[in-house]
């Protein structure tokens, strides 16, 4: 793991924080759009900033995640199963809820399989994901109204794949966000 460059930490540091932000931002503009009878003029523009800020931050996932995972995909190979149970177990994780997340695991194709088909998987979704929340705020430019929230399988990935890289940098607390984020979205 010593030979991972300092700017491919970095990278993955910048992509948590990206990733983070986001589920940040999709938690504030879900609550609102859940509680709201209707949405006054003066709120759409803030929720217009919030989907801008969201899509910028998805627009620099796509350019940094596919890389990322490939690096993972290529990198040393690891029991990505026994990394699940013991994170599951150091973080105090319902059984249940790490048993869903080996579920998880198997249907990515295990160990380093679960890079490349996340790589696969989010170089599509990203931009579905975009054109969703620009769908979204379209519909509530025009007066109408929509949920918030960013599809759950796609948040769940997202997690996946922050916990990944965690994981492939040894750094602890990237792959425990990417754990905390897994167990709100999987």
């Amino acid at each position: 793991m010593n030979n991972i460059t300092l700017q491919t930490r970095m990278e993955a540091a910048n992509a948590a924080g990206s990733v983070q932000q986001i589920v940040f931002l999709d938690a504030v503009w879900t609550r609102y759009l859940a509680e709201a009878k209707t949405i006054p003029p003066s709120d759409v523009g803030t929720l217009d900033r919030i989907v801008a800020e969201m899509d910028q931050l998805l627009s620099g996932l796509l350019q940094s995640l596919p890389h990322l995972l490939q690096l993972v995909a290529e990198g040393p190979a690891f029991d990505l199963r026994a990394l699940i149970r013991e994170t599951g177990a150091r973080l105090h994780t319902d059984q249940a809820k790490v048993q869903h997340f080996l579920k998880i695991c198997d249907e990515l194709g295990g160990d380093q399989g679960a890079a490349s088909k996340l790589r696969n998987r989010l170089t599509n979704d990203i931009p579905a994901a975009r054109h969703e929340l620009d769908q979204k705020m379209a519909r509530i430019r025009a007066g109408g109204f929509t949920p918030g929230d960013l599809p759950r399988v796609f948040g769940c990935a997202l997690g996946f794949t922050i916990y990944l890289l965690g994981r492939y940098l040894g750094n602890k607390n990237i792959e425990d966000l990417g754990w905390k984020i897994m167990k709100e979205y999987c």
